[in-house]
């Protein structure tokens, strides 16, 4: 892995703005120098406390913003709580940080308590790994393509291993769930043989690209292996940070009406599924900070809003959906200024 821990929904605390269509994946991020392509689970990085810092491998704890609550503008005010919640979303997460600290994070785990299909349906999971599969498709097709889409291809490779990762465990049925092994595997080398510039550096991206797609369309391709590995070992945390900034400032900004919702109900469905997927996910103790109990209780609570999100937008249910994004936002920024170690801590 080339990123740092838990930064665990800090990029998403600046994130506010929004766009008009369905997050295309982001080109902003910075590529980092590719690494030896390989199938095999990449190694966890050591926590090391230097003097005012702390710091996961080479990169700080406080390596987005200095004051994302200000940036936020403080924590927003919402209503009244929503009366209806699910036994699913409840049972999922801890819903205070007292029943964080009393109970063991079930998540922690595994990510299984309450079941992924609590989360993210199998459909959803089929439309997502779609869409990832068509932006791959143009950005991996010639050299240009590639070579000013590096950022955006990382982050989708990694959500892709995420998903099929969430496939392997999936205690439902679902289509490519036995091709999952193989789908984790080759995008993780997607991931891994992206970085530089150059007709080599896209020839060595799109070899695995190109055995994925004949995975996915239910062929078999020699030389995939897959191992057996955790979340932290092919999941990029940094990368799904990216993706749940894109996906929350889709929602913030694209569904501020009824009517919005409405007429992107589907859409909004899907993202508030993924964030809840990536929240569940960094709960994993392959990511580390699993036993303590308010880092889990963020996670949780930023799990559980995102489904309360999801299940107002299927109900068409605006408020509900506003004061679910609301409390998405407010983990954000509260999580960021716990862990954030140093400097005035917000």
């Amino acid at each position: 892995m080339r990123h740092s821990l838990a930064i665990l929904l800090a990029c998403l605390a600046a994130g506010c703005g929004g766009s008009d269509a369905p997050p295309p994946a982001a080109e902003t991020q910075t590529a980092p120098a590719p690494t030896t392509p390989t199938t095999a689970p990449a190694a966890k990085p050591q926590v090391v406390q230097s003097a005012d810092t702390k710091w996961l491998g080479k990169v700080p704890y406080d390596v987005f913003y200095d004051k994302p609550v200000e940036m936020l503008g403080g924590p927003m005010e919402l209503g009244e709580p929503i009366a209806a919640v699910t036994p699913a979303a409840a049972a999922a997460t801890p819903t205070t940080r007292a029943s964080a600290a009393a109970e063991p994070p079930a998540a922690a785990a595994g990510g299984q308590a309450g079941g992924w299909s609590q989360l993210i349906a199998p459909e959803v999971l089929d439309a997502e790994s779609k869409l990832i599969r068509t932006r791959l498709t143009a950005n991996l097709q010639r050299v240009a393509t590639y070579n000013r889409s590096t950022d955006a291809i990382s982050t989708d490779a990694v959500l892709l291993a995420a998903l099929a990762g969430v496939a392997e465990k999936y205690e439902a049925d679902m289509r490519w769930k036995e091709r999952a092994p193989a789908v984790r595997t080759l995008a993780y080398e997607v991931y891994e043989n992206t970085g530089g510039t150059g007709r080599s550096a896209f020839e060595k991206a799109a070899m695995p690209f190109e055995k994925l797609i004949v995975v996915l369309d239910g062929g078999q391709v020699d030389g995939v292996e897959p191992e057996e590995a955790e979340f932290g070992d092919y999941a990029d945390l940094a990368n799904l940070m990216i993706r749940t900034k894109q996906g929350f400032d889709w929602l913030k900004g694209t569904i501020a009406s009824a009517d919005n919702l409405s007429k992107n109900r589907e859409d909004a469905i899907r993202e508030a599924s993924v964030l809840a997927m990536i929240g569940r996910m960094a709960e994993h103790d392959s990511y580390g900070y699993a036993d303590e109990a308010s880092y889990v209780d963020f996670a949780g609570q930023f799990t559980r809003a995102s489904t309360d999100a999801r299940e107002a937008a299927a109900a068409d249910d605006f408020a509900a959906f506003q004061d679910a994004v609301g409390r998405i936002q407010n983990q954000c920024a509260a999580c960021h200024a716990e862990y954030k170690f140093g400097g005035d801590g917000i």
